[in-house]
């Protein structure tokens, strides 16, 4: 197996107990196809070159240095030594403050996912125990962690034999859904319609599968790609023409029908329906009456 570069190591913490871990992202996006800025008269790169904005002569690159512009056109430097001794504990440490439920945090504030690995034989003990005891808890740890000058709080889960972290994004980059959904009125459904919908969602229920999740786009930007490479005519996309506008009853009818299935009885049809019969009750056995007593010849003389 190629050697996995690390983003970021460290330790990860949790209150006297500490493993030397190493980050790597759980993500890549080198397959992706990339395009250069050529000039199309000569098809050459074009490099990029920095210049100052008011003399308009290239910059060198050791004399690039970071500014903060706290008012218009005016900036203030910081070196590389000074964002140094900035130090957090978080830039070498993972302290993991608590412990939660995974499903508490909503998918908004996930951002960038990495493994979390072990860093060196010494650390593999202290790191299972973590591992193995959230698992058997059924919890994740929220922790911090600086990457590049910049402090991220973070969600830690157990992963396999190992662990995922994953980025959040603060409270103030996260913009509140009640923003974008309030003007969303309140209608009350036809029966018959939330009825199809849910046909519809049973009827394409499956298992999470990632390999079928493929970027057309990227897979069409290769074909277009190679074409080219081979000096072949690329093959153009049939335009797609917009669907037929259809009421809504209908399109749920035409999509279970596409799917095979068959359109639900409606709702006042299956309310107008009898209720199955009941089965006749059985009558309970006769019971004989206790006989009587013969009386007494005399007394029933007497009687009559």
């Amino acid at each position: 197996m190629a050697e996995i570069r690390s983003t970021w190591k460290g330790r990860l913490k949790l209150s006297l107990v500490t493993a030397a871990v190493r980050l790597a992202p759980a993500s890549s996006e080198s397959s992706r196809i990339r395009f250069n800025q050529l000039n199309a008269k000569t098809g050459n790169r074009v490099k990029q070159q920095l210049v100052d904005a008011e003399t308009g002569e290239e910059v060198p690159r050791e004399d690039i240095v970071k500014g903060y512009e706290y008012s218009k056109g005016r900036y203030v430097q910081v070196s590389d030594a000074e964002l140094d001794e900035v130090r957090l504990e978080s830039t070498h440490t993972i302290d993991i403050e608590r412990f939660v439920d995974a499903a508490e945090i909503q998918q908004i504030y996930r951002n960038t996912p990495y493994y979390v690995m072990p860093d060196g034989n010494v650390a593999d003990e202290a790191y299972i125990v973590i591992r193995e005891a959230m698992e058997k808890a059924g919890k994740a740890a929220i922790g911090r962690v600086t990457i590049s000058s910049r402090e991220h709080p973070v969600l830690i889960e157990p992963c396999g034999k190992g662990m995922s972290l994953t980025t959040l994004r603060p409270e103030r980059e996260v913009r509140q859904s009640e923003d974008f959904f309030d003007d969303i009125p309140d209608i009350e459904i036809e029966p018959d319609l939330m009825d199809m919908a849910e046909v519809l969602i049973q009827k394409k229920q499956g298992h999470f599968e990632p390999k079928s999740f493929v970027d057309h786009y990227q897979e069409a930007l290769r074909e277009l790609v190679e074409a080219k490479v081979e000096g072949v005519e690329p093959a153009h996309a049939e335009e797609e023409r917009p669907a037929k506008v259809i009421n809504l009853m209908d399109a749920l009818k035409k999509s279970l029908s596409a799917e095979g299935t068959s359109t639900p009885a409606p709702a006042k049809k299956r309310a107008e329906q009898p209720a199955a019969k009941a089965a006749p009750a059985k009558a309970p056995a006769a019971t004989k009456a206790p006989a009587k007593k013969a009386a007494p010849a005399g007394k029933a003389r007497r009687a009559s």
